[in-house]
């Protein structure tokens, strides 16, 4: 019965058009409510403890480090400095694109964030440049996959923090390079890409 009143309320308050962050505070609220399965005076103790983390600090100011390279043009500086070190070698644009994830995630540590910053700017720059829109568009999305996996991204603290395991444990600089090295080979090699320059 408790189900049926919660998915209700749930259906309800998607229906109004209430934020998910609300939905996800009033639906236990009222579970325990319903089934008095913990006291009313331990809610604000254990809403607390949840969030009483110093590694989760770390999201917060991930997202403010985000902000700080988009308004100071940090990107745009990223971007020329990957073209300095790579972009004259075959598929240089596309090259350059991987180098610019990678140096953003290690960064901004959100894929998300990688995948709309790096795109925003690299992906009108290879159109320009003579690559097609659906080879342009699949190197920024799986490069921008390497942000979960360069250390400190936001999966590794989240993870590190839910299983109470170092986030040093998680810097496997191995599987970074691998996968680096992978996404390099794919948008340097396919499709005998001309070399672009500068």
């Amino acid at each position: 019965m408790e189900s049926i009143i919660l998915l209700v309320v749930l259906l309800f308050l998607i229906l109004l058009g209430a934020p998910i962050g609300f939905i996800l505070i009033l639906i236990p609220f009222v579970y325990i409510l319903l089934t008095d399965a913990v006291p009313l005076v331990l809610i604000p103790s254990q809403m607390f403890t949840a969030i009483d983390s110093v590694p989760l600090t770390a999201i917060a100011f991930f997202m403010l480090t985000g902000e700080l390279m988009t308004s100071a043009t940090i990107t745009d500086r990223l971007v020329a400095l990957s073209r300095a070190l790579i972009g004259r070698i075959r598929g240089g644009l596309a090259q350059v694109n991987v180098l610019v994830s990678m140096f953003f995630a290690g960064m901004n540590g959100s894929v998300v964030a990688d995948t709309a910053t790096v795109g925003a700017l690299v992906l009108p720059a290879m159109k320009k440049a003579g690559y097609p829109a659906a080879f342009s568009a699949a190197v920024t999305g799986v490069s921008s996959t390497i942000g979960g996996i360069i250390p400190p991204s936001i999966m590794m603290i989240v993870l590190a923090n839910a299983t109470e395991i170092s986030i040093a444990s998680l810097f496997g600089i191995i599987s970074i390079l691998v996968r680096s090295f992978d996404t390099f080979g794919f948008s340097g090699f396919s499709n005998g890409w001309r070399s672009i320059c500068c």
